[in-house]
Formats: structure tokens, sequence, C-alpha cells
């Protein structure tokens, strides 16, 4: 129970983090577009 629990968090963190780099590039892309 304990394990499947961080795994979900794991998995929660890392698709925030991918939105995260997602997010600022396209700021960044259309910032100097």
């Amino acid at each position: 129970m304990e394990g499947r629990k961080m795994q979900n968090g794991a998995l929660v963190l890392l698709s925030l983090l991918v939105l995260g780099v997602l997010f600022h590039s396209c700021d960044t892309y259309f910032g100097v577009s």
C-alpha cells in the first residue's frame, strides 16, 4: 500500500515537472516571437 502511494506521488511530481517545463518553454517561445 505504502509503495503504491509513493509511486503515485512520484508520478504526480513528474507530470507537474513536465507541465511546468512545457509551460515555461511556451512562455519563452511566445515571449521571443
